[in-house]
Parts: C-alpha cells; sequence; structure tokens
C-alpha cells in the first residue's frame, strides 16, 4: 500500500499493522494484533498537520513494538514553495537516515511523498514520554545547547567530506550546490538583485542608510572568493539539517540516560555545519545571550568533531565558518519577503542579523 495518508483517520489498525510487519520491530510471528490506533492530540505547523497516536494492542505487545506514534500530514493547497519540503523530508527517511550509523533520529516507519498531489505523510516513533522541547520562544538552557552541539557534531562528522555528497545525495537535495555555494540562495544572482532592490524599496527608511550599506556590501562580495574556492576543492562539505533552530531538537528529560534527537528533516541539503550552528543562536539569539554561551558553544562543536575523528579543520577555520553562516543568517529576510512570508517573521531576524554581523566583525570577511 503505497499511497499517501491524507487524514488521520486513515490509519486504520489494519493499515498499521501492514505498515509494521514491514519492519524488523513488529512481526506476525507475535501472538497479539492492533486493536485499534487513538489519536489523543493534534496539532499543526507551517506546513503539516500532527497527530500523535496511541496503539492499542490485543495482548501485550511486543517490546520492540511502539506504543506511540507521531503522524505528520502535509497540508492540503501548500503553496509551490513548499511542495519542495515536503518531498525533501520523504527523501531524507527513505534515503539518507538508512545510511548512517545509529543516528540522533526517531525511527521512521513509513514515508511517501505523492509528486502528483504533492502530499505527503511520514509515520514516526513519538518519543515525548522521554523528551521534552522548550516552551516558545524561550530558548533552551546551556545544558540542552551543549547537548545540541553534541548532536549535530555527530551528524555532521558522519556526512563530512563524504563521498555520496558529491553525487546522489547532492541530487536528491536542491542540487544547487554550486549555485548557492553554501549560502542557501535559490535565486540566480540577477534575481537576487532584484529581490534585493525591491525589498529595500518596500522597507524605505524602516532600513536605515548604514543598515543598507551593509547589506550592499554583502552582496557585492557574494559569491565570496573563499567559499567558491572550497567548493572547487570539495572541502568540508557535509550534509546539514537546514533548520536545526531550538524546537527542532528533543532534548531528554533524563540527559544521563537518554541523547537529544533532531525532527524536521524538511530543509536538509549540503554545506558548511556551522549553518546548523548559526540557526540556532544567530536567528533566535540577541546580542547578551549569544556574548554568553557563543564562543563556548562553537568550540564545543569543533572539539566533537575532532573526537568524531574529523580531521584538517582548525578552531580557526570553524570559527570563520560560523561568521560566514552568520552573514547567511542577513539573507533570510529578504528571502522570506521574496516568499510571500508575512514581516512577523522575518522583522527580527534582520535586527539579530545586521546585531550578530557587527558583533562578530563579519564584514572583515568579506572581499
Amino acid at each position: 500500500m503505497n499511497d499517501v495518508i491524507t487524514g488521520v483517520d486513515q490509519l486504520t489498525a489494519k493499515r498499521l499493522t501492514k505498515i509494521l510487519e514491514k519492519t524488523d520491530l513488529f512481526r506476525q510471528r507475535y501472538d497479539v494484533s492492533i486493536q485499534d490506533v487513538h489519536c489523543t492530540r493534534q496539532t499543526t505547523t507551517w506546513f503539516a498537520e500532527i497527530s500523535f497516536l496511541e496503539i492499542i494492542y490485543s495482548g501485550k505487545n511486543p517490546s520492540s513494538a511502539p506504543s506511540r506514534l507521531f503522524l505528520k500530514l502535509s497540508k492540503p493547497n501548500l503553496k509551490p514553495v513548499d511542495w519542495v519540503y515536503c518531498r525533501k523530508e520523504v527523501e531524507f527517511y527513505n534515503d539518507v537516515a538508512k545510511v548512517m550509523d545509529n543516528p540522533p533520529l526517531a525511527q521512521c516507519y513509513d514515508a511517501i511523498y505523492d509528486p502528483e498531489t504533492k502530499r505527503s505523510h511520514i509515520l514516526l516513533n513519538d518519543l515525548s514520554e522521554t523528551h521534552s522541547q522548550p516552551q516558545f520562544p524561550l530558548p533552551p538552557s546551556k545544558l540542552e545547547c551543549e547537548l545540541a552541539m553534541d548532536c549535530l557534531a555527530s551528524v555532521h562528522a558522519y556526512w563530512w567530506e563524504h563521498p555520496r555528497l558529491e553525487t546522489d545525495l547532492v541530487n536528491l537535495s536542491s542540487g544547487e550546490v554550486q549555485n548557492k555555494e553554501f549560502l542557501g540562495m535559490h535565486h540566480s544572482l540577477d534575481e537576487t538583485d532584484k529581490i534585493f532592490n525591491e525589498f529595500v524599496d518596500f522597507l524605505g527608511d524602516r532600513l536605515s542608510i548604514s543598515r543598507r550599506k551593509t547589506y550592499e556590501k554583502v552582496f557585492s562580495s557574494w559569491p565570496f572568493t573563499r567559499t567558491m574556492e572550497r567548493l572547487s576543492k570539495r572541502q568540508y562539505f557535509t550534509l546539514v539539517h537546514g533548520d536545526a533552530h531550538a524546537w527542532n531538537y528533543l532534548y531528554p528529560r533524563d540527559p544521563q540516560k537518554d541523547r537529544v534527537y533532531l525532527i524536521d528533516w524538511h530543509e536538509w541539503d549540503v554545506g558548511l555545519g556551522t549553518n546548523d550552528l548559526a540557526e540556532m543562536i544567530v536567528l533566535w539569539w540577541y546580542p547578551e545571550r549569544r556574548a554568553q554561551l557563543e564562543q563556548g558553544l562553537v568550540r564545543r562543536y569543533h572539539l566533537k568533531l575532532m573526537e568524531h575523528s574529523v580531521k584538517k579543520y582548525s578552531w580557526e577555520q570553524c570559527w570563520d565558518d560560523y561568521r560566514l553562516s552568520a552573514i547567511r543568517i542577513m539573507l533570510y529576510p529578504i528571502l522570506m519577503y521574496a516568499e510571500g512570508r508575512s514581516p512577523t517573521f522575518w522583522w527580527p531576524i534582520l535586527e539579530k542579523g545586521i546585531l550578530a554581523f557587527q558583533d562578530l566583525n563579519c564584514i572583515d570577511l568579506l572581499e
């Protein structure tokens, strides 16, 4: 059965049984069966409808079988710009996650994307009993931040300059690594220049002269020479999450027993590992918290990479990469504006991005 689930009521006991029988966790040899699938609560995200499910067995369920599941359904009538997120997350669980050794991911039992309807579903193990997330928009604690750095480092180290990043995984992702050269730009140079001018005109005097000059300096220096050189040499590539903000981690209630998990892989791609760090830190934190934790967390990330056998990547290189990733955050408001996103999302990012650019002396990296 390969059709996409578009409503939680379609995940019947019979259908779930067929799904689980395809895994090593639940086989017909067990003298039990699924009696019912009960939805305990629902919520929505940017482009998905989420259902938390309780599985009721006719007998004692096998210890390897899940008792709670997490069903993620793409919303109907999404904008074309959002279709790619549905496709990419399904590709991640079907083609990328299965390659990794003991990845920090919730177990995926089923993931399907229909290219005709642009609909998708993903069925995951529900970890809410053992893990939690900070209340939005409160940032995670220092300990949780450190555990998040450890998690990112383990993923990035596995894929560090991995041969598949130059072939099939690039084709699975955006396929535009050369054009984006690690910056995450989805437009050509001419298109980006036009979008920037429209963005500036829209803001008018709400974008000060000094900040406009900063942006002009960034765009006049792009694409950056140092990243283009690195692309040509295929150096320091890795697989990145792409949306690694604090609420896309599941933090263990007992850090001595469990580890951090990463969720929402709809923007995974190939690029600088520090892009994920900037997504968590620069994108969300104001100067005071960054001053307290920023460099220590980046250094911890670098040390963990070294522990995972990443070689020839100095602390100075890592810190400069993080600063490049901070510049990348400055581009987000313009891209969000181009996609028609509300200023509610991108106006605070503009402020935090420019403040980080100034605090980190990112202008020194521009040619």
